[in-house]
């Protein structure tokens, strides 16, 4: 019996290329399509419709890594708005830890485009080559847009201080060894730049490769209290980490902000209703995909060649206040 396999064995390629061909993808090279259509036509195996071959689906995937994240919700409705206008999908899933097999879905599925909206090791130029090679579009946030983290922590360390804080805890969530993290990297520039010293008992660490949401913020703070170290204020890496700390501070006796202020980063929707409403550093995460869908949609412009700088700002709420006296 004829499969699609067995042509891809017969024409010398993938069985991920035969599946991408018979799904309409037509960006491969010509001579590829003619020994898979050679092949076929040996095995006896149908073959496609001319409109398959020449009409690739137009469906988008979302790639994050923590599909309970508001964060990436509000990235995949700016995405859905451009897309609808379009006649085009957008689809959301986790990176698989296979991703050789995560990869070959992607193509035998027939996925126009790929977008990992956040970073992953496990993603190399071997796999993003293969993904192009197949003609799937590929997109990474940290490639197409510029956040100014150094900027928005040092605004936040100078707040922090105009309001009699020095002792200002970082709530990592990923491993301060991460050549990725890079908001705790800024957390220590801004430290440098207002002259406060970088005290290690003040750092709460991440376990690779990431703890980033409210559960986490929680038991890493609740760890934490237990050194006894002195401080009046946590900067978290994000909201749902900065939620998780405000609950573990309240549960072991601690008001914010009136003994602890909390800052969190990314400015959720839930941010602005949990008690008491979070202070944030906020971008505009629904820019960031209405943005990146126009660049899918629009190759020809080949938007997104030059990273697109997005606006920023503190956002303050009632989780943070004055130092305590001493």
């Amino acid at each position: 019996m004829a499969t699609k396999a067995k042509i891809a064995e017969l024409a010398g390629v993938s069985p991920a290329t035969v599946s991408n061909f018979y799904n309409g993808k037509d960006k491969m090279a010509e001579e590829t399509k003619r020994k898979i259509l050679e092949a076929a036509r040996k095995l006896g195996y149908p073959e496609p419709e001319p409109r398959c071959i020449n009409n690739a689906k137009k469906t988008t995937l979302l790639v994050a890594d923590d599909l309970q994240n508001p964060h990436y919700g509000s990235i995949l409705n700016g995405m859905t708005k451009v897309a609808v206008q379009n006649s085009i999908c957008v689809s959301m899933c986790k990176l698989w830890d296979d991703v050789d097999k995560f990869c070959e879905m992607i193509i035998s599925e027939g996925f126009y485009a790929v977008y990992f909206v956040s970073a992953s090791k496990s993603v190399t130029q071997r796999h993003i080559d293969y993904l192009s090679d197949n003609g799937v579009r590929v997109f990474f946030s940290w490639n197409n847009f510029n956040i100014d983290f150094d900027m928005l922590l040092d605004k936040a360390i100078k707040y922090f201080i105009d309001l009699g804080h020095s002792r200002i805890a970082y709530l990592s969530g990923l491993s301060i060894d991460d050549d990725q993290n890079v908001r705790y990297k800024s957390y220590l520039k801004a430290l440098e730049a207002n002259n406060l010293p970088v005290d290690p008992e003040l750092i709460i660490d991440g376990i690779y490769p990431y703890n980033t949401d409210s559960k986490s913020g929680y038991w890493a703070t609740v760890s934490f209290l237990k050194k006894n170290v002195d401080f009046t204020a946590i900067i978290a890496l994000n909201d749902l980490l900065a939620i998780g700390s405000m609950n573990a501070l309240a549960e072991n006796g601690l008001n914010v902000p009136a003994d602890v202020s909390v800052l969190g980063c990314d400015d959720i929707v839930m941010s602005e209703y949990v008690n008491p409403p979070l202070s944030t550093m906020r971008y505009s995460t629904s820019d960031i995909g209405s943005r990146t869908m126009y660049s899918i949609i629009h190759p020809e412009e080949n938007y997104g060649s030059v990273p697109v700088t997005l606006q920023t700002e503190l956002v303050i709420r009632k989780s943070t206040g004055k130092a305590p006296e001493k």
